[in-house]
């Protein structure tokens, strides 16, 4: 997950307040370094839940594809993995990033993933070769959107589902937010985030 976040063991010290050489020893996999709170502190601060990812929060990463490919099976069930949806995102036209979707009953997983830098290409997985996830038509937005969606800490994760889907099936901005506003009232009416989707889709 570190990795897939590119994060330091020092950065991760000093957000959770722990002492760098016990956090250090406790991944090197030496027993009891750290406390139960702590650890469960650890989970959260990298968004993991029982050993998988947390559903219905947003995870922003920033890799390559090759280790997207190698983690997911081991981060993700199988069925939110067999439901991936691998979405490209575009800033002002060009690929910046790459949106990786599930939802599996009242579980929705979003994973916004970056590359390390902008000289490199965004890190999209290929299907053929991972053996799981679908391609989805790409979502296009605007640079400044796509920079609010990287640097938001106060994302809901279904919302940021269904604007995506909606963006990678429309490029008219109007109609993109008559469908946001349509698909927001059928979920407050009561449907499933699965049902709302499926509507979605289906009225294109």
């Amino acid at each position: 997950m570190m990795s897939l976040r590119n994060e330091k063991l020092t950065h991760m010290a000093k957000a959770l307040r722990l002492d760098p050489g016990g956090l250090s020893g406790w991944l090197s996999g030496i027993q009891n370094r750290l406390s139960v709170e702590k650890k469960d502190s650890i989970s959260r601060h990298l968004g993991l839940s029982h050993g998988y990812l947390s559903p219905n929060i947003v995870h922003k990463w920033t890799t390559d594809a090759e280790t997207i490919t190698r983690s997911m099976p081991i981060l993700v069930s199988k069925y939110l993995l067999g439901r991936m949806t691998i979405t490209p995102i575009y800033a002002g036209g060009q690929p910046s990033s790459c949106a990786y979707l599930s939802v599996f009953g009242s579980d929705v997983i979003v994973i916004i993933a970056g590359p390390r830098n902008t000289a490199l290409q965004p890190p999209i997985v290929d299907p053929v070769q991972s053996g799981w996830g679908v391609n989805g038509k790409p979502a296009m937005f605007s640079v400044g959107e796509v920079e609010n969606l990287m640097g938001s800490e106060n994302l809901a994760a279904a919302d940021i589902y269904l604007e995506i889907t909606i963006r990678s099936q429309s490029k008219e901005k109007q109609s993109m937010r008559d469908w946001a506003n349509l698909i927001t009232d059928a979920i407050s009416s009561g449907l499933s985030i699965d049902e709302a989707k499926n509507r979605l889709l289906g009225s294109f």
